[in-house]
Formats: structure tokens, C-alpha cells, sequence
């Protein structure tokens, strides 16, 4: 499931590095990641049609015909109000092949959640796990939080393994109300601390 939804520019904070996050490449091996803008809405709009994007998300699904644009929209208003960052997944070939956000993201509490979506024509290429790095790079290292948490649904099984290799660890399985399939379904629910992706990144140095 990983829940997500969408935002749009980066703030133009210092990096720990004295760069602001416009000046600093946001890359892994496969992909980079940049703010949701207008040039990534026909994308969004082809890709999230896929029935098999929705099946298990919270992507909208049949997916309206103007949904991209008010994803940027609404994505745009969250960034403003600091509670939502959403960034494109560009791959090598230079195409938005999904988003990658944070959610829900709280300053007080420093804490936020991750969401995500690949689009099916790029499956199978480790790009959500790329991505979710440079995400959760941004959460701890520029947003400063503590605590990032996430969702799927137990049948989620791709989507288990991604946080699983990102360094969640699953804290409970409980009954969600779906409404897509109108029904209760065990959901499992990740968290992932500071402490725990600095010494993630410790141990990959």
C-alpha cells in the first residue's frame, strides 16, 4: 500500500554541506529525485492509470482524468504549509517513472510518513528502494526528524520487501478497514528511527 501522496519544490534550506537542496545532486545508481512540478503531471496521469497502482495504494483508482494536476496542486499547498514533500522519480532515461513522499510530516513531533508508487513498466529494477533512500536522506538529514514511519497491506508483498531493505522494521500487523476492497485487511506497520538510519549509514560507509 505505502500511502502516498503528493507535493511539490524543494525548500532552499542549507544542506549540512553548506549547499542548498537545489545546488545538491539527489542521486542514487538508477535514479535521482526532484520536486513534483507541472512538466511531471502527464506522467503521473499515464502511469497512476494503471489499474495495478491503485489495486494496493491509496492511489485513486479509476484515476480521474485530471488527477495529476491536482495532485501538483495540493502538492504545492503542502510544501508551503510543511506538513507534505513529494518528489518525482526520474530514471536514467530522464522519465518520471513514480513518486516518493513524505506525508503527514509533523515539525513538532519530527516525524512524517513515507509513501511511494513505481510505475509497473519499471518494476523489478530496485528503483522504489533508490528512491526511498534519497527520501529518507531528506527526512533525517535536511527535515531533521526522528521518527519516519510507513504502511502497506500484508498482501503487499513488493512493497514489504522495499521497506524492508530500506531499514523499517514492521512493529505490527493489525485489521485495516481497505475501501477498495470494503472490507478489513491486515495492514503492516514499519518504523524507522534516526538513530537506527545513522547507523545504517555508518555500517554502508
Amino acid at each position: 500500500m505505502a500511502r502516498l501522496q503528493m507535493m511539490g519544490y524543494l525548500p532552499t534550506r542549507p544542506s549540512p554541506t553548506g549547499q542548498s537542496l537545489r545546488e545538491a545532486t539527489m542521486k542514487q545508481a538508477h535514479v535521482r529525485i526532484e520536486p513534483v512540478e507541472q512538466h511531471h503531471i502527464a506522467a503521473i496521469q499515464e502511469l497512476a492509470s494503471d489499474p495495478a497502482i491503485g489495486e494496493m495504494s491509496n492511489v485513486p483508482f479509476p484515476y480521474p482524468a485530471d488527477e495529476a494536476l491536482h495532485f501538483v496542486q495540493r502538492a504545492r499547498e503542502g510544501r508551503q504549509a510543511e506538513h507534505l514533500y513529494s518528489f518525482a522519480v526520474i530514471s536514467e532515461e530522464h522519465k518520471c517513472v513514480g513518486i516518493c513522499s513524505l506525508i503527514e510530516v509533523k515539525p513538532e513531533a519530527r516525524r512524517a510518513e513515507l509513501g511511494y508508487w513505481i510505475g509497473r513498466p519499471y518494476w523489478g529494477r530496485g528503483l522504489a528502494t533508490e528512491a526511498g533512500l534519497l527520501v529518507l536522506a531528506y527526512a533525517f538529514d535536511e527535515l531533521n526528524l526522528l521518527l519516519v514511519t510507513a504502511g502497506c497491506l500484508e498482501r503487499n508483498t513488493a512493497s514489504r520487501h522495499v521497506l524492508e531493505k530500506l531499514g523499517f522494521c514492521l512493529q505490527q500487523v493489525r485489521p485495516t478497514f481497505f475501501y477498495k476492497t470494503h472490507q478489513q485487511e491486515p495492514a503492516c506497520l514499519f518504523e524507522l528511527s534516526r538513530e537506527q538510519w545513522v547507523n545504517i549509514q555508518r555500517v554502508s560507509s
